[in-house]
């Protein structure tokens, strides 16, 4: 238990220095903090807030002396995460970001790394959730290698989805998987062939 707790105590911490990579430093570090209090500090939502200031360092606690809350208002964890977003939405470059979308590639990553970080550039893009998924669609449809996949979302025009564009891309990369496994069978077949006329 108090091992436990030691390591609660020790828990993500945040370098709140202004620069382009605040925004998306403080959204992985939410991230992890919400993935303790969903497990060992689930039910205990004052104590959350007072482990959301002990790991968020001494200009977090620079920041919430200059909130003024009152002491119902500081057993809000909402309250805390409301007040760290005013201070590091400022910061996000989004023209950073959206120059980074359009510059993104494959090169040497799985489909699913790929998407992965145009999914998270698109989310620190700056758009309206109405537009992220076709924003999405676009830049895997721009920025995919493979002809195949870019020729069969073209056809589609308008009406492709993200889901389907995501679909070629994964059946494609599947396919191509599976093709390289194939290249390997006529070698086993030779070499069988071989053994065989050494017995014959």
């Amino acid at each position: 238990m108090a091992s436990a707790l030691a390591g609660i105590n020790q828990g993500p911490s945040i370098d709140w220095d202004a620069d382009p990579e605040l925004y998306p430093r403080y959204k992985q570090w939410r991230q992890k903090v919400e993935l303790l209090f969903t497990g060992p500090l689930a039910k205990e939502t004052e104590v959350k807030c007072k482990y959301l200031l002990i790991w968020s360092g001494d200009r977090a606690l620079d920041l919430f002396n200059s909130w003024q809350m009152t002491d119902d208002e500081g057993k809000i964890l909402k309250n805390y995460w409301d007040k760290f977003a005013e201070y590091v939405n400022p910061q996000a470059n989004f023209l950073l970001a959206r120059h980074k979308l359009r510059r993104v590639q494959p090169s040497d990553k799985s489909f699913e790394e790929f998407l992965t970080e145009a999914h998270l550039l698109v989310q620190d893009s700056g758009y309206h959730n109405e537009v992220r998924d076709e924003m999405l669609r676009d830049t895997l449809v721009f920025c995919v290698k493979d002809e195949k996949v870019r020729s069969k979302c073209i056809e589609k025009g308008n009406n492709l989805t993200l889901k389907e564009a995501i679909d070629y891309a994964r059946m494609c990369e599947n396919t191509k998987l599976k093709s390289r496994e194939l290249d390997n069978v006529p070698e086993v077949k030779q070499e069988v062939n071989e053994f065989r006329k050494r017995k014959g």
